[in-house]
């Protein structure tokens, strides 16, 4: 019998898995111009959507919740994107596809328990981290010479948006826990519309003159720039709101105790784009990597967990 959250967590997971080869598909742009143009663009839909549709959710931002919308806007969303992306420039996107399977199901299942760790969890946990570790390990070894530089970089990169990730969802689930009475897209939305205000912590590398980290800083060809902003466009609608409202659907028609094994589709069609991208398949320690995350989520399943965090 077909899960009747399966083909909305299917939806998601192919959306979301283009946000992880967005710096392949636009190399020639930095790690800056990808996040803001991702962010401006989610954020200009979400203040039409307040605008036009939804201004009853305005009545939501009050001053004592409003440094919590804005750590969500800043941790969850920017500071976790840039360095997720900028790690993928140094190392690779496999890295991050894998950890971004790992993080929600870690993540959510420690977060109301102050990630304490019992022995029956300790199988899927260390699976899970062994994944992470081995296709960090066969970045490496694919690295080209000259570029073994980076390797260290991007691995702090790496690090760094899974440091932003958990504290983001541990404010998340905080809001999820005192504001139970609010629906759960007031969150989204006031989240996504304070990204505009955010954006602006990045002006100062407006004429930066750093390939990788310079905002608008590249000549491109007026061609080049309607391709950049029709992506932008695309992942900031269909791969950030759209993907979130087939999210959501799915939530409603599953069990809580089986969202992990949705979260994953993520991680899998990212990987799916990557190696079609790159016309290549998955290699030494990067099968491995696969089969100790699969495995992984196998084992975690096993425990019927449940987390309300996973529904915000």
């Amino acid at each position: 019998m077909i899960s009747k959250g399966l083909p909305f967590s299917l939806c998601s997971g192919a959306l979301w898995g283009a946000l992880l080869v967005v710096p392949q598909w636009l190399s020639d742009f930095s790690v800056t111009d990808i996040t803001v143009g991702r962010f401006l663009a989610f954020a200009g839909v979400v203040l039409c959507l307040l605008i036009f549709y939804r201004r009853d959710s305005l009545n939501h931002l009050k001053p004592g919740d409003f440094q919590h919308y804005l750590l969500i806007a800043l941790f969850g969303n920017l500071f976790f994107y840039f360095a997720l992306i900028a790690s993928i420039r140094h190392i690779g996107a496999v890295p991050a596809c894998i950890m971004m399977g790992a993080l929600p199901v870690l993540g959510w299942k420690y977060l109301d328990s102050g990630f304490r760790i019992n022995n029956e969890m300790m199988p899927p946990v260390f699976l899970l981290v062994l994944a992470v570790l081995l296709a960090v390990s066969e970045s490496h070894s694919l690295m080209p010479a000259e570029q073994s530089n980076n390797w260290l970089p991007g691995i702090m990169l790496l690090l760094l948006a899974a440091v932003c990730w958990i504290f983001s969802a541990t404010v998340q689930a905080n809001m999820v826990r005192s504001h139970s009475h609010l629906d759960h897209s007031d969150h989204f939305l006031l989240t996504g519309v304070l990204l505009l205000p955010c954006l602006l912590i990045f002006l100062p590398l407006l004429g930066f003159d750093d390939p990788d980290y310079g905002l608008m800083t590249d000549e491109h060809s007026p061609g080049r720039w309607h391709s950049f902003w029709l992506v932008m466009l695309g992942i900031g609608f269909f791969s950030t709101l759209v993907a979130r409202i087939f999210w959501k659907l799915c939530t409603k028609n599953e069990q809580s105790h089986l969202y992990h094994y949705h979260a994953m589709w993520q991680s899998v069609f990212g990987l799916f784009y990557i190696f079609v991208l790159e016309q290549r398949l998955p290699e030494g320690m990067e099968l491995a990597s696969l089969i100790c995350f699969g495995f992984g989520l196998f084992l975690y399943g096993r425990h019927r967990s449940e987390n309300q965090c996973l529904q915000a």
